[in-house]
């Protein structure tokens, strides 16, 4: 069995009780066709990139199971048939490469703050960095010079044949 992961988002317009209803019908379609739930996660209501249907926010859902053909296809099936379904996406995950944790949090807000701390001890550092782009930009000016010796050669060449 292949491991895959799967993201639906529902409309913002359901009740909690109807997206459980969603969600626990999806899965059984993937459990009704010989596969396995692993692990599923609810991302909450979130913002949308640009307007979906008219929605500008939706709910996120992931669903990580095991299954073959025969599930993919039929969930497939089921979300193109279910108007509640703005998007979908179902992706085979490598098991090598991809380590599925169920403590794993998407916790992109926690991240940010780490990277921001390098950049606050950059100041300090920042006065020999900026002299050496200045040392640089005569070393990519040299080329380019070149480059239209190179053309003019070509251009005489030609010329010279013609003549």
């Amino acid at each position: 069995m292949n491991t895959y992961e799967t993201v639906f988002l529902l409309a913002p317009t359901l009740d909690a009780n109807a997206q459980t209803e969603k969600v626990e019908f999806f899965k059984g379609v993937i459990t009704q066709n010989g596969g396995k739930i692993v692990d599923e996660k609810y991302w909450g209501k979130l913002n949308l990139s640009y307007p979906i249907q008219k929605y500008s926010q939706a709910f996120y859902y992931l669903v990580q199971f095991q299954g073959e053909g025969e599930a993919l296809t039929e969930l497939a099936r089921r979300y193109s048939y279910d108007d509640d379904v703005l998007r979908n996406i179902v992706v085979r995950i490598d098991g090598k490469k991809f380590k599925m944790d169920s403590k794993v949090q998407f916790n992109i807000k926690e991240e940010a703050p780490a990277a921001e701390a390098p950049v606050a001890e950059a100041p300090a550092t920042e006065a020999p960095v900026a002299e050496a782009p200045a040392t640089e930009a005569p070393a990519t000016e040299a080329p380019v010079a070149e480059a239209p010796e190179s053309a003019t050669t070509e251009s005489d060449k030609s010329e010279s044949s013609e003549s």
